[in-house]
């Protein structure tokens, strides 16, 4: 069994009609918007960021670094606001909140219609039940080997073990998810959990916001229910390793 997830990452990309920015004053009219967005998020929202970077080749972007690593940002691209929490300290009810408050501003000063689609990516870390070493876990449960029959094949210890699995859109399910389960390379003793979602068959209009917040939502649904329910599943196999 998986201890409780610990959220590390959580990131939305909201995609709407692209801005065409060829020329130069297009252009210099998008950095404008951006700074316009700078401070009425500050000061109507109260949302501080402490770099506003309007010439970076990723594109503009506002930034707020905080302790242990985390960043926080929004990126501006020309098909998307690209939202990011790195190294998360906050829940995902507090990034839901904050990504609303900025997508308001920014419909109202890009003048987008409507967001065509959303993709959103939940990172999290959780230690399995019973192992020290999260790899010897999936060998056992997951792969059906050892990890010394694959360092025998391989002629080296393998750093990070896992499986990934896609689950597309069908008729009845309006969303798309991939999903890494690993261990964690920065602490073997950890799983690490990623599931990316996409939204693509209900555009969202401007007067409902609370659907970017239901998406991230069933983004986080999916990963505790259903990745976990698998990740726990895995303790009724045994293969090479336990043998």
């Amino acid at each position: 069994m998986l201890s409780e997830l610990k959220p590390i990452h959580f990131s939305t990309d909201l995609i709407f009609p692209p801005f065409d920015l060829s020329t130069a004053p297009s252009l210099d009219r998008h950095r404008g918007r951006i700074r316009e967005v700078f401070e009425k998020v500050r000061g109507e929202k109260g949302i501080e960021f402490n770099e506003l970077n309007v010439h970076e080749r990723d594109g503009p972007h506002l930034v707020t670094r905080g302790g242990s690593g985390n960043v926080r940002s929004y990126s501006f691209l020309p098909d998307r606001i690209r939202a990011r929490d790195e190294w998360t300290e906050r829940t995902l009810g507090e990034f839901a909140r904050e990504v609303k408050e900025m997508v308001d501003v920014c419909f109202r000063v890009f003048s987008i219609p409507i967001i065509v689609s959303q993709s959103c990516v939940i990172r999290a870390t959780a230690k399995p039940h019973g192992y020290e070493d999260s790899r010897e876990f999936l060998f056992d449960h997951g792969l059906n080997i050892s990890g010394k029959r694959v360092a025998d094949l391989f002629g080296r210890p393998a750093h990070v073990a896992g499986i990934a699995i896609a689950f597309p859109l069908m008729k009845d399910t309006p969303d798309a998810h991939r999903v890494r389960i690993e261990s964690y390379g920065r602490d073997p003793s950890l799983v690490f959990l990623e599931v990316s979602s996409s939204f693509h068959a209900n555009p969202i209009p401007a007067n409902d916001q609370d659907r970017l917040e239901k998406n991230l939502e069933s983004c986080y649904e999916f990963m505790e229910t259903r990745v976990r329910a698998f990740v726990d599943s895995l303790y009724e196999t045994k293969g090479e390793g336990g043998q």
